[in-house]
């Protein structure tokens, strides 16, 4: 249930972002507008409140980005990278630890969502997106990733294993 209120809230966003409705220029902004549609999607369905809905919540020694569900049942690690400067603001040693700590909660029975979007920067890109290329090592292929005009992003899950 609450994998799939991730999934209708995310393309809401990705269509808001891709047709200007909306801005996304840092992280704080994707996980705004994710938990606001995400509370939107749960009273759309007449779940019963308060809406388990909750951002950088710490669940053991650990702070998710965003956590759905009254038992965590989906945790959700957010990246946004801009290109507003020529390093960028991601590291991908971020994005390892994000994945390792998905996979820490998967082993406690939730599901764990990856989600990173990749901007074109100040500049048209020129030349094929970075991080698509690059989270192949840490078990992202690249086919999952999804191409717009003006950005790339990928929604990779982490299922359960307990």
């Amino acid at each position: 249930m609450y994998d799939e209120t991730l999934n209708e809230a995310l393309r809401g966003v990705i269509n808001d972002f891709d047709s200007g409705q909306i801005s996304l220029k840092t992280e704080g902004d994707l996980r705004g507008f994710l938990f606001h549609r995400c509370v939107e999607v749960l009273s759309g369905r007449g779940h019963s409140t308060p809406i388990p809905v909750h951002a950088e919540m710490r669940i053991g020694t650990r702070r998710a980005d965003l956590v759905i569900g009254r038992d965590a049942e989906a945790i959700v690690e957010l990246k946004l990278e801009p290109f507003i400067t020529d390093a960028g603001r991601v590291d991908l040693k971020e994005i390892r630890h994000d994945i390792r700590k998905l996979d820490a909660y998967a082993k406690q029975g939730s599901t764990g969502h990856f989600i990173m979007i990749e901007l074109e920067g100040l500049e048209t890109t020129t030349g094929p997106w970075y991080f698509p290329r690059q989270t192949v090592k840490f078990g992202i292929p690249e086919k999952e990733w999804r191409k717009t005009k003006h950005f790339t992003w990928v929604h990779y899950k982490v299922p359960p294993k307990k």
